[in-house]
């Protein structure tokens, strides 16, 4: 076989590469892994939380203790929800939801302090809501609404 042979040999090879490659890159967003906040003794992994609406955020424990999360109302209200080793959010609506990690027990307790950002997912100005208008902020732990 000479060298043009060979070259052409090659190219079918090359242009498989470049379609999967492709296929990767212009996969659609929806597919990639559910944003994570990793729970540690120390601190939380990342603190702020970028993502859009009704994508999962999957809070996870590895601080070997036990982990309550609180989320904080607008009006001063919380609730609070255990993770035992993982917990996921689906947040219906824009904005900031901060929220609190408490780890241990009230004699070594620790607390962490974190963020969700949530953007608007596509065009339009509401999503539809998928929880009654009792669930503020619009937030749903494990797939049930939670209500304020």
């Amino acid at each position: 076989m000479g060298p043009f042979e060979e070259r052409q040999a090659r190219r079918p090879s090359r242009l498989v590469a470049v379609a999967a490659l492709l296929a990767a890159a212009l996969a659609p967003a929806a597919a990639r892994a559910d944003d994570e906040v990793v729970i540690e003794g120390t601190g939380l992994r990342p603190p702020l939380v970028r993502t859009t609406t009704s994508r999962r955020v999957t809070f996870i424990n590895r601080s070997g203790r036990v982990a309550r999360l609180e989320f904080l109302g607008d009006a001063g209200d919380r609730r609070a929800f255990e993770v035992p080793v993982q917990l996921w959010v689906v947040f219906d609506r824009p904005g900031r939801h901060r929220y609190l990690v408490r780890l241990g027990t009230e004699r070594d307790a620790v607390t962490l302090q974190g963020t969700v950002e949530v953007v608007k997912q596509g065009a339009g100005s509401l999503d539809p809501p998928t929880c009654d208008s009792v669930t503020l902020p619009g937030m749903k732990v494990m797939g049930e609404c939670i209500a304020w």
